[in-house]
């Protein structure tokens, strides 16, 4: 299917040459007997793009538009296409269909893939039900690694995203191909996605998630309401929280209530970091169980090297840590 609204048909090496005289202004051209059937056969808006050259003078050409064919019959002829000039054209003269640049800009560029223009469309969908138009989807159809680009127009909650391109409607994951965390889209905000071969799309890039968590210690009821924001860059997940603060509780864990499981970890990981330990600054190490557990471990000298105990805050010590930002990959 050509971009520039025509279905444009093709076959190898067609060649002939004119049975009769043509003037610069006719619409139609007859071949010698048996030449038309080496071209296209054209129906329902088809065309084929020929090309005139003027018997012992190869560089008088003209290039025509055919929007029909019968026998050896070429009619519904547009002259002096992709700018030649309409010449007269005598019986003997040739018509072939070559490669000409009208054609060839036709066919998808690597840069249709890369271009913004095409690529782009505002979400007209609903939260969890995105629906774009996208040129880029209608010229080439889904390409695997194509970048999409859509303006989202309502924030997602709880459940599976979907979103239709303009030929289905498919799932919208993660880049890790799990469903999308509440809030992962943003009403009024760009997004990147593109198509994985398996029948869905990613969503690539960086993605944010902004919520409220409850900040408990192990065994009781969440005491401390703090903001929190998590940022996806591929498979590794950025915690912040500010300030992680559980004033009035020595415990060395630390629940959070509240973060979705598409943006835990799933492995056991230890991080650096620092904690209040009876009004003092100490270094401490933080481990992220594969849930929403944070457990804190404070550092001590010990023969020249720091080593990490759990049990090494005073009595009321532990306040937490200011201003915690982990990274952690979610595998």
């Amino acid at each position: 299917m050509s971009r520039a609204g025509f279905p444009l048909q093709f076959t190898n090496n067609a060649t002939s040459t004119l049975a009769s005289s043509i003037t610069n202004s006719a619409t139609s051209l007859a071949l010698t007997a048996g030449g038309g059937s080496k071209f296209p056969a054209l129906s329902g808006g088809e065309t084929f793009v020929g090309t005139l050259t003027k018997a012992g003078s190869p560089n008088t050409q003209e290039i025509v538009l055919v929007g029909a064919r019968s026998g050896d019959t070429c009619s519904s002829l547009t002259r002096a296409y992709d700018n030649t000039s309409a010449l007269s054209w005598n019986a003997g003269d040739q018509f072939s269909l070559d490669p000409v640049a009208s054609v060839l800009r036709n066919f998808a560029q690597f840069f249709d893939i890369e271009v913004q223009a095409p690529n782009y469309a505002l979400d007209t969908g609903t939260a969890g039900a995105i629906v774009c138009a996208f040129e880029a989807v209608a010229t080439c159809g889904r390409q695997v690694g194509m970048p999409l680009r859509f303006y989202a127009a309502h924030t997602n909650g709880y459940g599976y995203v979907t979103i239709n391109d303009g030929e289905g409607v498919v799932a919208l994951t993660t880049i890790q191909g799990t469903g999308l965390a509440p809030g992962m889209i943003q009403a009024g905000a760009w997004y990147e996605i593109t198509w994985n071969p398996i029948g869905f799309y990613q969503l690539i890039g960086n993605s944010y998630y902004q919520t409220n968590v409850s900040l408990a210690t192990t065994g009781t009821n969440p005491s401390v309401n703090i903001g929190a924001q998590f940022t996806v860059t591929n498979n590794l997940c950025t915690m912040s929280l500010s300030p992680a603060n559980n004033a009035g509780s020595n415990s060395t864990s630390f629940t959070l209530v509240g973060i979705p499981n598409a943006l835990q970890p799933n492995t056991l990981q230890n991080f650096p970091t620092i904690c209040y330990d009876n009004g003092n600054l100490v270094p401490a190490m933080v481990q992220v169980q594969n849930s929403n557990t944070l457990i804190f471990f404070k550092g001590v000298i010990s023969g020249g090297n720091i080593e990490y105990l759990a049990n090494g805050f005073t009595a009321s010590g532990l306040k937490g840590c200011p201003n915690l930002s982990i990274t952690y990959a979610l595998y």
